[in-house]
């Protein structure tokens, strides 16, 4: 019996020990599902929020970069391809601090960084691939070891490209408001000047000329008075041009034929020039009349031929002889020309344009020449006034005006005037119609130009229009550029005149590396004055300066489809 108890004791301790050992297990899947569960949540979790960063990371308008701090890339996000021709991959193999075009940014950013733990908004410019240089924002934190040594720079990089362009834009609409402002303060004095001299001259003249009248011719005082007579008149001829600069002068506009007026002004014209100087004279056809004063065309052709005439006078070396060539055309300023050139109206105009290839303008120089009073020339030998006197007339007839010069390649004045009103009938509606949607295009266009205004605005519109750009300084740049990627240049368009290379010589080594290019020369100078300068090839074209967006769109599908 006390076996068979000890069995039942032994046999009931093991079904517990069952029962607790099942329980245990069953408690023990529970807590592993649980867990189990937990961590697929988990893993979900980190899932959905990798892929949210990740994505967040691939899609950044900014940069996101990490780099050591010898300038080493660890890493650079995707968004890098938008405003870079380097791709990430690339990056990772260079430094960072290789691709500041100023060490001391570089210098200034770590010091930074150093100093103060971060840097925000701080603007860099950087090289890319093909030798652009893009104007950027960095906000950057600096990393440190367990040591507290800097380690790791990690921080965004924005392409502000768009906003330093909004911002010259504005500080160059600024500056002409400033000329603008200064100009017309300036007009308002000197007329006022003007008016109160020529009441002093009358009286002083008046009584001169009385004074003639009264004396006898024999005596010695009447050489003293026609002195004071003659400066008298000289002084008239002065207030007369002071007049003109403020526009108050008293014109009597009627409508002529600007050809006319040029012929009947030729003979007096040749006499001031001189005889060693090459004259030729291109009229347009179908020129419609102007609304002017004959007297004040003259003024003008007088004073820019004048200006020619000491400009070649003052060149030692000219291999080409003595040239200037005065020229007039039709031409329709549309809005896009107006809105690219603040001061001009659109409508029909006639251009009428003297060019001379003298020692040209620098360009320091060329911002001053319309001010009263300004000029290069010796003392005794020029008043300042004769492009004050043109300019003033210009605008007091709601004409533009514009000059092209390069120093050494002589100089162009182009004066765009508004055509009568009853002329407009005559002409047809197809010369006065909005222009036809410009076609775009996805060709690549090597664009060498040396004026950065003028760069930035021929490859914003080009990009705009669906182009690819590459851009360069100058005409060694260009070159350079085009050796390196020969085969994707669908076209070259050159400013004529540059410093290292111009246009023409970069022209020509472009053609001996591929003589099917098509090349655009952009130049302010005039048709006449490149026929008789310079010799053009088959595929060979050019555009005047001042361009507007849409000339410049026109011209470039024209030369490619021509081809």
């Amino acid at each position: 019996m006390t076996v068979l108890l000890h069995a039942v004791r032994i046999a009931l301790e093991r079904a517990c020990l069952i029962h607790e050992n099942r329980l245990y297990q069953e408690h023990l899947e529970e807590e592993v599902n649980r867990r189990t569960r937990e961590l697929e949540e988990t893993t979900l979790e980190l899932k959905r929020s990798e892929e949210k960063y990740r994505s967040i990371y691939e899609n950044l308008q900014d940069v996101y970069f990490e780099s050591l701090v010898d300038g080493s890339i660890c890493e650079v996000s995707p968004s890098v391809k938008n405003f870079s021709h380097y791709t990430p991959e690339e990056l990772h193999s260079m430094s960072l601090w290789e691709r500041y075009e100023n060490p001391l940014q570089r210098k200034q950013l770590i010091d930074m960084l150093v100093n103060s733990g971060k840097v925000e908004d701080f603007e860099v410019y950087l090289k890319d691939r093909d030798g652009t240089i893009l104007p950027c924002s960095v906000n950057a934190v600096l990393i440190r070891d367990a040591k507290g040594e800097p380690e790791k720079i990690c921080g965004t990089i924005r392409n502000i490209s768009e906003r330093k362009h909004a911002e010259e834009e504005h500080q160059k609409l600024l500056e002409q408001l400033y000329q603008a402002q200064k100009m017309e303060a300036l007009g308002s004095l000197t007329g006022g000047i003007a008016h109160d001299f020529n009441n002093i001259l009358t009286v002083i003249n008046g009584h001169a000329e009385i004074a003639l009248k009264k004396l006898q011719k024999e005596l010695p005082i009447i050489k003293d008075i026609n002195a004071i007579l003659q400066a008298g008149k000289r002084a008239e001829n002065l207030t007369k041009q002071l007049l003109a600069f403020s526009r108050k002068q008293i014109h009597k506009p009627r409508a002529i034929n600007i050809n006319e007026v040029i012929m009947e002004a030729k003979q007096m014209l040749l006499r001031i020039i001189g005889e060693d100087i090459n004259v030729q004279f291109h009229f347009g056809k179908e020129i419609p009349p102007i609304q002017a004063d004959p007297v004040q065309i003259e003024q003008i052709l007088m004073n820019l031929v004048v200006n020619a005439r000491d400009a070649l006078n003052e060149k030692k070396d000219n291999h080409l002889g003595k040239k200037i060539i005065i020229e007039t055309e039709k031409f329709y300023l549309d809005s896009y020309f107006t809105v690219d050139h603040p001061g001009s109206i659109s409508g029909m105009h006639v251009l009428f344009a003297v060019s001379d290839n003298g020692v040209g303008i620098p360009y320091e120089i060329r911002k001053k020449i319309f001010d009263p009073f300004y000029t290069t020339k010796e003392k005794g030998k020029g008043t300042g006034l004769g492009l004050s006197t043109v300019y003033g007339i210009v605008k007091q007839n709601n004409g533009s005006i514009y000059v092209y010069s390069e120093p050494e390649h002589g100089t162009t004045f182009k004066i765009y005037w508004p055509a009568s009103e009853e002329s407009l009938i005559a002409i047809s509606q197809d010369s006065i119609s909005s222009p036809s949607p410009v076609s775009t295009g996805n060709e690549t266009i090597l664009l060498a130009e040396d004026d950065d205004d003028v760069r930035a605005f021929a490859k914003e519109t080009l990009k705009d229009l669906g182009y690819n750009v590459i851009e360069a300084i100058n005409g060694k740049k260009a070159l350079e550029l085009f050796h390196s990627r020969s085969t994707e240049v669908n076209l070259l368009l050159t400013d004529l005149v540059m410093p290292e290379m111009n246009g023409k010589d970069l022209a020509a080594n472009i053609l001996k590396i591929n003589p099917e290019i098509v090349i655009i020369y952009a130049t302010g100078y005039t048709d006449n004055y490149l026929i008789h300068g310079y010799e053009w090839g088959e595929n060979v074209h050019y555009i005047q300066k001042p361009y507007s967006s849409d000339m410049l769109a026109r011209k470039i599908r024209e030369a490619l489809d021509k081809k």
